[in-house]
């Protein structure tokens, strides 16, 4: 089951303000969050994951524009397979499954 974290505590995660989250998911930087019964908004561990990448690029600098076109490239499927492509251990078990047909 994928945990839901509160903003307060992605807040607290990522070094992002619950003002910032809101403000990120406003402009789409963000999916929209899921809602508690409550009505608060609860988020996945990958968007926690997204908030920390977009929160490190705003700390070096670099614009929102900049950091939605790395976020969204970094979470494209292009991205996946394009890492699973160079990487040794994928490059590695896709040898050995090729060797032994």
């Amino acid at each position: 089951m994928n945990a839901r974290l509160s903003i307060g505590l992605v807040a607290r995660r990522t070094g992002a303000t619950v003002p910032t989250i809101r403000y990120y998911e406003e402009i789409g930087l963000l999916p929209p969050a899921s809602r508690t019964e409550s009505g608060q908004r609860s988020f996945d561990t990958a968007t926690v994951r997204r908030i920390a990448f977009i929160r490190r690029c705003r700390d070096f600098g670099f614009s929102i524009d900049r950091c939605a076109n790395w976020s969204a490239w970094s979470t494209s499927p292009i991205d996946r397979a394009w890492r699973c492509a160079t990487s040794p251990s994928c490059i590695s078990s896709r040898y050995v499954a090729s060797s032994t047909n």
